[in-house]
């Protein structure tokens, strides 16, 4: 077992940059129909669309609200809408630091929804979320897990639904897509004329999302012993709550490009796939549902396990309370059951 580095870092927005949102985010209801065959194989969101801000002013300022006029790009990384109905490529040719990235969860000749630059993208970011979770190896290696599914699954499509996207016109934003003031100038979006995702919808199999959120649950921040869903995740108290937070917290503060949703969809409620069209109504999910291998942070491992003091299940037992009246038990010195010797 070992500690990790602790580290103040921001609110769980900064690894959401990988992905994003704003608003009156929320967690739609958790009913769908029966699933009958496996997720379908398509992608939702796929490859970098406008590589840096675009929002020349500060976020949440009046006139200044992430995904509006002004401020369509909060952050950095925005993808691209994927509605060619391509399928997933592989990722030796599309993605072949994903093994680097994402671990061995992961092969060259995986197929794939994700790009090299949106890992480059993402492994930044993780390496930021490590400082405030790397001190209980499983929980981190669950959460490096759950956005390279988010990213990369090659059914993507079942469990993402872009709800809202905007092109990015460099008539109305012009200048090169450079720092956080850039425009839309040189951009893939307007380059060749893609719609950018602001907005999508996320279905997390909610056991799934459970695991995830217990194995981080009772990380601390080391120089404070505070847990780390207190500091940097809104005080998140469950799987939803913490889903919540990491999707909106991010987005409106200006460090990820657009706003996630999370609905959490019992497995056996899945979908085979997501339907055409505007999103339907806030209690109806669709599609199949995000999940991956998830470790227990009381594995019994020696890179994953984690420590007592980040992980409440790794803690040993508490003794047995003394019985009434009794003060300790049959070996104990004045104890009731101690011998009576004459």
């Amino acid at each position: 077992m070992r500690g990790g580095k602790p580290g103040l870092a921001v609110s769980w927005g900064l690894l959401v940059a990988l992905s994003c949102l704003h608003g009156t985010a929320g967690l739609w209801g958790e009913a769908g129909a029966p699933a009958a065959d496996p997720p379908a194989r398509g992608c939702a969101v796929r490859g970098t669309c406008v590589a840096s801000p675009v929002c020349p002013c500060d976020v949440g300022t009046p006139g200044c609200e992430p995904g509006g006029e002004r401020c369509p790009f909060p952050g950095a990384g925005a993808p691209c809408v994927d509605d060619s109905g391509a399928p997933p490529s592989k990722a030796s040719e599309v993605a072949p630091s994903i093994v680097e990235a994402c671990g061995g969860d992961w092969a060259p000749d995986d197929e794939v929804c994700c790009t090299d630059d949106q890992l480059s993208s993402l492994r930044d970011r993780l390496a930021t979320a490590e400082g405030l979770l790397g001190r209980c190896p499983a929980c981190m290696a669950n959460f490096r897990r759950f956005w390279c599914a988010f990213t990369c699954a090659a059914d993507q499509s079942s469990f993402v639904r872009v709800s809202n996207s905007s092109t990015c016109d460099p008539a109305a934003h012009p200048g090169p897509n450079k720092g956080k003031g850039g425009g839309c100038e040189g951009t893939v979006a307007a380059s060749e004329d893609r719609e950018v995702a602001q907005r999508v919808r996320v279905n997390v199999d909610k056991a799934y999302a459970e695991a995830l959120f217990e194995s981080c649950r009772s990380v601390t921040v080391a120089a404070t012993g505070q847990r780390v869903v207190d500091v940097a995740f809104g005080g998140a108290q469950d799987a939803a709550a913490f889903l919540h937070y990491i999707g909106s917290a991010a987005y409106l503060s200006g460090q990820s490009p657009m706003l996630m949703s999370f609905t959490l969809s019992p497995p056996s409620l899945a979908a085979p796939e997501a339907p055409a069209g505007p999103p339907r109504g806030a209690d109806e999910p669709w599609g199949g549902a995000l999940r991956a291998n998830s470790t227990g942070c009381d594995v019994d491992d020696e890179e994953l396990g984690c420590l007592c003091g980040d992980c409440e299940a790794a803690c040993p037992a508490a003794p047995p309370a003394p019985r009434p009246g009794g003060g300790g038990g049959g070996a104990g010195v004045g104890g009731a059951d101690a011998p009576v010797r004459g």
